[in-house]
């Protein structure tokens, strides 16, 4: 085996006619679930780190399963805010949240923490919330927009932020499972702010909704009166995007229109609303002299940044710490250009700005990264903590792709998959081993395949979600390719390893050796051996025998690799199906000593044309259930499988559904 290892690269030309193996491999994760986990760090106070524990911690760490084993996986994006708990969002439209629970906002139906991800319940605390395409987060009030158009809320109902028509005025103000907010249909898009009380709601038509708190007129209806169901925002149509702000002394909505100007209403304390002004609107009034916005972003203490077409930058409203970048501390009842460099000229090349709590950043397209305003902490990340009025470049960051803050820090995803960070670091919130601020970026630890950036102003922990990858292997040549995956669209590619044997098959994946990344499982159809690549990230490392050749006969093949009962922990289990007998089983993960097997079906009890194609954890219950396809009907169903052994069938489509010449390649 340890030839195979180490044949030399050869030509790898990959055969158009080769039959390809196709294998889900997740970066940066415990399993082989077919989306990113979720990696966190710095404070947790109240278990927001979803590790069990509330010890905070300077270095990342993967958010465990619902039940702590494992990893929560196939995360596509989550949410935070400022009251120290989580939403997740899964690939397949349901929510899980851990953390603090004091009003209702984990909807689990209790106002207990949950030091470990729990599932949001159904309305009314039947079932699960299932449907869901974007979550947000706004002081303890949890809110969901569903694949339908339709919102739900949950959590702290002190304004009627859960948008059903009531408000809750007795502590702790909780509703506790998911309402649907009342006469919303056709949404696209929502949008609140960490420090606010209140939500907006984008509709397909290019209307604006809002409800909860009103004390500054941010929901746009003429008044200053909380709204416990939505109402229209007077006035706006053709809007594409929408942004809820929020600062010490009020709140400020804004939103884009199609034809590229600005509109905000709410707060006008510092002249945030941009119309040569400090009196607070209560409906919409226009951003003065700006024309081609293509983005928009505010602050937490009443500025806001807009984004040209032309690759140039404004701002607005508050400038005590220069965040407005026009070489002044003097607040500006108008938008104002950024300028360049020690007051040179003008930025330009900018595609992404972001801003923080007294300072501001903003991408370039050639993946660099400016910074000013506040330096305290050392947030522009230019090796000084000297205030900047001007941008100032962030000390060797280079292929950035996305850009963030949290609370006095900054953040930058590169195009390697790697996360850099500066700044603060009171929570261990930098997340690099060290308790200092920094006032450079330094690499977050142990990060690779990063995806996206989960942060918040005032946020004081760290929060990403990785990608996938899918791993292939050209049977005629042998050679394995990586691709690192979003979605559905791949980010990178690189070589594995060339010139495998064909009679080697990847078969499964699984953190093996308790690393925090996935291996990949091999199996030796000629000789019956098996073992695994130990994997850190998408870079081969060494090969580990599990199974000597003859251990096993070639009649077994291994079906996959997942946890088959509540007690299995990692590494995971190696899922067994004999093609002879139709013997189901598996072997138990103490690859370390004597391999234990354990029988799920005996000789006969499945008939060898019905095989498992993959391993799933089906119900969101922290354990593998196994996908059957039959071979000479089509047909395909699943078992539930609970603590290794058969629960139930059901049939995914009925025989001749799916043609014989098409097999399962896996499960997303």
């Amino acid at each position: 085996m340890m030839g195979f290892m180490s044949i030399a690269p050869g030509r790898r030309k990959w055969s158009r006619e080769a039959l390809w193996l196709l294998l889900l491999l997740i970066a940066s994760a415990v399993g082989s679930q077919a989306q990113g986990r979720i990696w966190d760090w710095g404070a947790n106070t109240a278990g927001q780190l979803g590790n069990g524990t509330t010890t905070s911690a300077n270095v990342p760490g993967l958010v465990v399963n619902t039940n702590g084993i494992g990893a929560l996986g196939r995360i596509l994006t989550a949410a935070t805010g400022d009251l120290n708990y989580t939403l997740a969002l899964r690939n397949d439209g349901t929510v899980f949240a851990w953390g603090d629970n004091t009003y209702g906002q984990l909807g689990t139906g209790t106002t207990t923490a949950s030091l470990f991800p729990v599932s949001v319940v159904g309305p009314g605390g039947v079932g699960f919330l299932t449907g869901i395409t974007q979550l947000a987060e706004t002081r303890g009030s949890s809110i969901a927009l569903r694949s339908d158009g339709t919102v739900w809320a949950w959590g702290n109902n002190y304004y009627g932020q859960v948008g059903n028509g009531t408000t809750t005025t007795n502590a702790p103000y909780a509703v506790t499972t998911p309402t649907q907010v009342s006469g919303l249909t056709g949404i696209t898009k929502i949008a609140t702010f960490p420090e606010a009380y209140y939500i907006l709601a984008l509709g397909s038509n290019g209307t604006v909704w809002a409800w909860g708190d009103n004390t500054w007129g941010q929901l746009g209806d003429g008044t200053t009166t909380a709204r416990s169901a939505p109402v229209q925002v007077s006035g706006l149509s053709g809007i594409t995007q929408i942004l809820a702000g929020s600062n010490t002394t009020g709140a400020s909505s804004y939103a884009l229109k199609s034809d590229g100007t600005v509109w905000a209403w709410g707060d006008n304390n510092y002249g945030q609303l941009g119309n040569g002004t400090t009196t607070n609107s209560h409906t919409p009034t226009q951003v003065s002299g700006l024309t081609s916005i293509t983005a928009l972003s505010a602050s937490g203490n009443g500025f806001a940044l807009a984004l040209r077409n032309d690759g140039t930058v404004w701002a607005w409203g508050y400038n005590a710490n220069g965040q407005l970048g026009n070489n002044t501390t003097t607040n500006s009842l108008t938008p104002t250009q950024v300028k360049g460099s020690g007051g040179t000229g003008y930025l330009i090349g900018i595609t992404a700005i972001q801003a923080g709590v007294g300072f501001s950043l903003a991408l370039t397209s050639s993946g660099t990264v400016w910074a000013w305003g506040d330096n305290t902490y050392g947030e522009l990340g230019n090796s000084t903590t000297n205030n900047s009025y001007t941008p100032v470049l962030v000390s060797g960051l280079t292929g950035t792709l996305q850009i963030g803050v949290l609370s006095g820090s900054g953040q930058a995803l590169r195009n390697d998959g790697t996360v850099w960070m500066w700044g603060n670091n009171a929570s261990d919130q930098l997340g690099y081993g060290a308790l200092s601020n920094s006032e450079v970026p330094v690499q977050v630890s142990g990060l690779t395949h990063a995806i996206s950036l989960i942060s918040s102003p005032n946020q004081q922990y760290g929060l990403i979600v990785t990608g996938y990858q899918l791993v292939w292997q050209d049977q005629t040549s042998g050679d394995t390719l990586q691709w690192l995956m979003s979605g559905s669209t791949r980010l990178a590619s690189s070589e594995v390893r060339p010139g495998i044997p064909a009679a080697w098959k990847i078969v499964g994946t699984g953190d093996f050796n308790s690393g925090g990344y996935d291996d990949v499982l091999w199996q030796n159809t000629s000789t019956g051996e098996i073992g695994y690549w130990q994997m850190d990230g998408g870079t081969y490392v060494q090969y580990v025998q599990i199974a000597a050749p003859g251990f096993l006969s070639t009649a077994w093949r291994v079906a996959g690799a997942g946890n088959l009962s509540s007690s299995s922990g990692s590494p995971p289990n190696i899922l067994l199906q004999n093609t002879s007998t139709g013997e189901i089983g598996y072997w138990s993960a103490a690859f370390g000593g004597q391999i234990l097997y354990t029988q799920i079906a005996a000789p006969g009890a499945v008939a060898t044309v019905w095989h498992i194609e993959a391993t799933p954890d089906v119900n969101g219950d922290g354990e593998a259930d196994f996908v059957f396809q039959n071979v000479m009907t089509g047909e395909v169903g699943y078992w539930l499988v609970d603590d290794g052994q058969k629960v139930s069938y059901t049939q995914l489509e009925p025989p001749g559904f799916v043609p014989t010449a098409w097999r399962i390649g896996g499960a997303l």
